[in-house]
């Protein structure tokens, strides 16, 4: 099987790109008659993480679809590609490669007798569940449609499957390489925590959360949680990243023991954490709900977030909706004070997270491959 493997962007840009990487290098070492190359829009991080794995790659500039000259030139960049290759499978993470090869179908560019034509199948891959205006015909030229969770299949295409109902689609969620666990455990046994704790003045128990400080994903909605705890025990809430709510979210949390480091590697924010929140109210997924459970961190998880699918309520994390204050606050601090609790959630987590390894993930994808095929 030729597998084509197709980014939208240049650059990690979240979660997205982060998992489909993962999913490229353990591709790579699938023996099972795979023959990969992958496409990335033109320079960037990802190109060179690609080579680096010496895995084949197609490179070219992929614009918005708005100048006639600039498409009709990417349009051609993509059908020597696919003459090249000529692969089986086109997996295609992101909306505007999607569109590119829409078109192509849409041209009849893709006949026998012209340049560029392969029997592939394209696979979208739907990691976004904001609905887009372009939606409708991706749908119907796509062979096969997978998506990150259940919320991102009824949000973003329950309008259209109403009506064709014929369309192959599977939710696969997202996997993780099972390692993380091992580079968190040798943090904690090099000795590096206390010297963070130190570095960051961080005192008792660490409640973290991390990722792009903006509206949406419900940072705000945990300090104003956590606000409402009791102080009878010591706690810092450790908001790791970048974005331009950081500073409002500093201003709100007053009176807290806020640590807001900006962006850390995830490896040393999972070895400080005690609890890790998940707050998120835009996620179609959420990779950190995925990095804690590998981790056996206990977890507040938004019932919003596509990654609360994933875990079972009071069973791996708590699942709660982050717009009620008061609930939030409450399901915090049970879980500050319940050392119990928090040991079986981490328990249960580590028993779990296998399920969810990248290697499960990989399997689950080439046999939609197969399906579709």
């Amino acid at each position: 099987m030729r597998v084509l493997l197709v980014f939208n962007h240049e650059k990690v840009i979240g979660g997205g790109e982060i998992y489909f990487m993962e999913y490229v290098k353990a591709l790579k070492k699938d023996q099972d008659g795979i023959k990969l190359a992958v496409f990335t829009p033109g320079e960037g991080e990802i190109k060179k993480e690609i080579e680096n794995e010496k895995i084949k790659n197609f490179s070219f500039p992929m614009p918005s679809v708005k100048n006639i000259l600039s498409t009709n030139k990417t349009l051609k960049n993509f059908q020597d590609m696919i003459y090249e290759f000529r692969p089986d499978i086109i997996h295609v993470n992101g909306s505007r490669a999607m569109l590119y090869l829409t078109l192509l179908k849409a041209k009849s560019m893709m006949k026998r007798e012209e340049k560029g034509n392969c029997n592939f199948k394209i696979i979208w891959h739907v990691r976004i569940s904001q609905k887009d205006k372009i939606d409708l015909p991706l749908f119907i030229f796509s062979d096969g449609i997978i998506t990150n969770s259940r919320k991102t299949l009824i949000k973003r295409f329950s309008h259209i499957t109403r009506f064709i109902r014929s369309k192959k689609i599977k939710v696969i969620y997202n996997g993780i390489d099972l390692s993380l666990k091992e580079k968190v455990s040798d943090i904690t046994k090099s000795g590096k925590i206390d010297e963070l704790k130190k570095e960051l003045k961080i005192q008792g128990l660490v409640i973290s959360s991390y990722g792009r400080i903006e509206e949406g994903k419900g940072f705000d909605l945990l300090v104003r949680a956590a606000q409402k705890i009791k102080k009878n025990r010591k706690f810092s809430l450790l908001i790791a990243g970048e974005g331009p709510l950081k500073e409002k979210i500093l201003k709100m949390g007053r009176g807290l023991n806020i640590i807001s480091p900006g962006f850390m590697k995830k490896e040393e924010i999972l070895a400080l954490s005690d609890i890790v929140v998940f707050p998120s109210c835009i996620d179609s997924f959420g990779n950190v709900v995925l990095e804690a459970l590998v981790c056996g961190i206990p977890q507040i998880v938004s019932s919003h977030a596509g990654a609360s699918e994933i875990v079972e309520n009071f069973k791996e994390a708590i699942i709660v909706d982050p717009k009620k204050i008061d609930e939030f606050s409450q399901k915090l601090e049970l879980l500050i004070y319940d050392e119990d609790l928090r040991k079986k959630l981490s328990e249960n987590s580590i028993k779990k997270a296998p399920n969810f390894s990248i290697e499960n993930h990989k399997n689950q994808v080439i046999e939609f491959y197969k399906n579709v095929l």
